[in-house]
């Protein structure tokens, strides 16, 4: 693998651990916008719901009246009021036509349907309050399910918020509609008791649970809101209807087993309806207060994703851009180091070149100690080379002495070869030699034994 390889390799893993990084920022601040944009929409439902809510809580006192009266009372009250809610059960089934149900917790949908089902109810309850064929118990006990289950959709709101502060937020916002709400039974409570003058059945243990739970859950609320809207109920709670309600309170309690409170139904669902309407411009601006922190959240979430996106994408440019001057720096200094090299490796070796040394980084000493290196060397090479020169001039007389010998050695040769015919020839001429000799040995023996034989002969 080439060093232009391995390099941008090496510069290719902090950009990819940049981009990773950088990317998995900008997908948790594109989660925390979808949460925020959840949590803005499911508090905006939860305003149109409470708003239905606040107009059913009119109902069922007005109701309430005109039950406990046999008719006789609040028949015009209860026809207006039925309008109001008509207007907001209208506008609200409206937004649940065009809900996107998919992007909301199982829980909600569980609730929110449960509270459509008895929405379907109302103008057949309508119909039996009208005609007086229910009982008061019974109506009350429809309203409030129904208001209880549009409330309890709202709680489970808190399933599309992780932020503890947003959740708080939220169950702030939902005891206080909670504890509106128990106000509207009280209404409708000692509404029926003061038009008949007296508790009847379960209505005053009924009544002492409804303000209990009231001040509990607005303890709950005040406990998980912040200071703003604490002050802002702290400042309500200072008017003259909350005192007024608590005054009316004291007097169905000290009565609560003789009757005769001396106190007209109209008056009291006049009066308290007056403290339920503070508590519904205080709701409406809690509600507010939790859009505009959605809303604000949601903007920051899109910022933050925006300025990461857009500081990302420069790193990545500035890096990249740096890297690639920086490697093309070391590539072209390193593609001269090699030039040089390659001219002395292939060129005819004058060892008198020197690399140009521009830097005082590795290449710049690499490059140096190469120049010291020759300069080492070169000193080693021309002596070599003188020596080299002797020894070819020696090898040189050495060869022409060798010539001579050799023609010499060829020319004893010769003469040796010529004394040894003249020995072959001589070696042939003794050898006829003795053959001669050998003949005129025998032909002396045969001499001689013929004079032996002759001279035996004359002795005889």
């Amino acid at each position: 693998m080439q060093l232009k390889t391995k390099l941008s390799l090496l510069l290719l893993v902090p950009l990819l651990a940049l981009a990773l990084i950088s990317g998995q920022s900008v997908i948790d601040s594109m989660t925390q916008a979808q949460q925020a944009t959840a949590v803005k929409r499911s508090v905006e439902l939860s305003v149109q719901i409470s708003n239905l809510v606040h107009q059913t809580q009119k109902e069922r006192g007005a109701s309430a009246i005109f039950l406990s009266s046999q008719g006789s009372r609040y028949g015009s009250e209860l026809s207006a009021q039925s309008q109001q809610t008509d207007l907001q059960r209208q506008a609200l089934l409206q937004t649940l036509a065009q809900l996107d149900r998919q992007s909301y917790p199982a829980n909600f949908l569980k609730r929110l349907g449960s509270a459509e089902t008895q929405l379907k109810r109302l103008d057949q309850v309508r119909q039996q309050v009208s005609s007086q064929s229910i009982k008061l118990a019974d109506a009350l006990a429809y309203y409030t399910a129904m208001n209880g289950l549009f409330l309890d959709s709202v709680a489970q709101t808190l399933e599309v918020s992780p932020n503890a502060d947003e959740a708080a937020a939220i169950m702030a916002y939902a005891n206080f509609l909670k504890a509106k709400e128990r106000a509207g039974i009280e209404r409708a409570v000692l509404s029926a008791v003061f038009t008949a003058d007296r508790f009847s059945g379960a209505l005053y243990p009924k009544f002492i649970a409804l303000v209990s739970e009231q001040q509990l859950l607005l303890a709950g609320f005040e406990a998980l809101a912040v200071p703003e809207l604490i002050d802002a109920y702290q400042a309500a709670t200072r008017s003259a209807s909350f005192s007024q309600v608590a005054e009316i309170r004291s007097i169905a309690m000290g009565k609560a087993e003789s009757g005769g409170f001396g106190v007209d139904a109209s008056t009291w669902f006049d009066t308290i309806t007056v403290k339920i309407n503070a508590l519904k411009a205080l709701e409406d601006q809690v509600a507010a207060a939790l859009i505009a922190s959605a809303s604000e959240a949601l903007h920051q979430a899109d910022q933050r994703a925006l300025v990461i996106s857009v500081m990302t994408v420069a790193m990545l440019l500035v890096i990249s851009l740096a890297g690639f001057l920086l490697f093309r720096h070391i590539f072209n200094d390193i593609q001269n180091l090699i030039r040089h090299l390659m001219e002395i490796a292939e060129g005819e070796g004058d060892l008198t070149q020197r690399l140009t040394v521009k830097r005082d980084d590795e290449l710049g000493s690499l490059a140096r100690w190469f120049n010291t290196f020759l300069d080492k060397l070169h000193p080693i090479i021309s002596d070599l080379v003188t020596h080299v020169g002797h020894v070819q001039s020696a090898a040189s007389d050495g060869s022409h002495i060798s010539i001579q010998t050799n023609e010499k050695i060829q020319q004893h040769q010769l003469e040796v070869d010529q004394v040894v015919t003249a020995i072959t020839e001589l070696s042939a001429a003794a050898q006829e030699v003795a053959g001669n000799t050998s003949q005129a040995a025998e032909a002396a023996r045969h001499a001689n034994t013929s004079a032996l034989k002759g001279k035996d002969l004359v002795k005889q």
